[in-house]
């Protein structure tokens, strides 16, 4: 299975309009990869809450997966300093010649993806990083002076002006792949049992933006 691509999960549970999922199936077969990092999101202040509800998003998202026959396998990790050496030996471990994952801008998310994309680099596996949830990436869009604006109103025209169809165009669903012969990780276990106040996964999410 040479071509068999894999796409890391994060904060982008869904399988409607995402970009690096959309990418690579159009090159290969897919598995998917969760990275679980209780301490680290701890860190940042991430309540039991949020953190039950985005493990709870993460069991929605096995299931959608699963009807388009694409494993999703989790591993845990403590801190993101441990996300190339677990991305790396699931590449390794199941022969996958690319990764992609969709750009997230906080801190320590830009200094843990650089990691990973220097490890991979490094074993010569290809890496993606798509931008998805933001029309321009951070530093894309800046002055003729080549500066980020300090101005609203400019921004905002340049905004507009720049913008082109296929920055917010939205990506349908790969089709469902032939099934491979490796099995999806059990769903990850709740944290807080009787938290249903904030129904997850992509459906609820969709049902409340309409509404």
């Amino acid at each position: 299975m040479s071509d068999l691509q894999m796409v890391w999960f994060r904060s982008d549970l869904r399988t409607l309009d995402n970009r690096a999922l959309s990418a690579a199936a159009e090159r290969g077969p897919v598995i998917a990869v969760f990275l679980t990092s209780i301490p680290q999101w701890q860190r940042h202040d991430h309540g039991a809450n949020k953190i039950d509800f985005w493990l709870r998003g993460v069991a929605a998202l096995r299931e959608h997966l699963s009807g388009l026959n694409i494993p999703l396998l989790q591993r845990r990790i403590e801190t993101y300093d441990e996300a190339p050496d677990a991305l790396l030996k699931l590449a390794h471990q199941h022969g996958a010649t690319a990764l992609h994952f969709n750009r997230e801008y906080p801190l320590n998310e830009r200094r843990r993806d650089a990691a990973v994309e220097r490890a991979f680099h490094d074993a010569g596996i290809a890496v993606t990083g798509h931008t998805d949830a933001v029309a321009y990436a951070p530093g894309e869009l800046l002055t003729g002076k080549g500066e980020p604006y300090s101005v609203f109103t400019p921004f905002a025209k340049a905004w507009h002006r720049q913008l082109e169809g296929h920055r917010l165009a939205l990506t349908d669903a790969p089709a469902p792949q032939t099934r491979l012969a490796i099995e999806a990780d059990p769903a990850p276990s709740r944290e807080l049992p009787d938290a249903s106040r904030w129904p997850a996964g992509q459906e609820e999410a969709g049902d409340r933006l309409e509404r």
